[in-house]
């Protein structure tokens, strides 16, 4: 019997899991913005509110982008490439995101005390559906109020306004994007846990 299918929402999930440099570019997106705002802000006061700031936060959005996509990419090829040089901890990660615990009793016992870990810190359980929709929802929420008021903001001639609330709208929008991730790191966790469960005292742990 097969599983039924994951809901849309975490079918997102699995598919950016399992094309690194699109994950990469979603986590690269705040770090080569934040320094764009130092730059502009602290280095460059003066060009503050004129359109070299709005091209230094685009600059400064897609390095990071780009910057993001090629450290996961060159570190899935090498993790592809060279896979018995990880450590068990780097091989639970990966089992971890899975859903699975392998067959090697060191590696097995890093994915269930990642899976704990995860599982158990404190309101990560707003991740977990119904309410990780909710969260969802709110990024998005505070994402598009973020863009109205950035469109208000430039429309009255406030162009520094404009593009702090424009940045705001961008973040909104990416930690919604990343709500989904979150989700389903905790979904492959129980999984794993319930793989390791479901090997009895004498399965591949047996003579552990």
């Amino acid at each position: 019997m097969t599983d039924p299918p994951l809901p849309f929402f975490l079918r997102y999930a699995a598919f950016v899991f399992r094309h690194p440099p699109l994950h990469g570019a979603l986590l690269g997106f705040l770090p080569g913005l934040f320094p764009a705002f130092f730059v502009s802000d602290f280095v460059a006061p003066d060009v503050s509110g004129t359109p070299v700031e709005g091209a230094l936060l685009l600059v400064g959005a897609l390095l990071g982008m780009a910057g993001g996509a090629v450290v996961a990419a060159v570190g899935s090829l090498l993790t592809r490439r060279f896979p018995d040089r990880l450590g068990p901890s780097a091989k639970a990660r990966r089992l971890l995101l899975r859903g699975e615990v392998g067959d090697d009793p060191e590696v097995a016992a890093h994915v269930v005390r990642l899976a704990y870990l995860m599982l158990d810190q404190q309101f990560s359980s707003i991740l977990d559906p119904p309410l990780c929709r909710w969260v969802m929802a709110f990024w998005l929420l505070g994402s598009a109020s973020g863009g109205f008021l950035a469109y208000d903001a430039l429309t009255g001639g406030d162009s520094g306004g404009a593009f702090y609330c424009a940045v705001i709208a961008l973040m909104g929008l990416l930690l919604a994007l990343l709500t989904p991730l979150a989700t389903y790191r905790r979904f492959q966790a129980r999984r794993a846990l319930a793989a390791y469960g479901q090997l009895g005292p004498r399965g591949a742990f047996g003579n552990s």
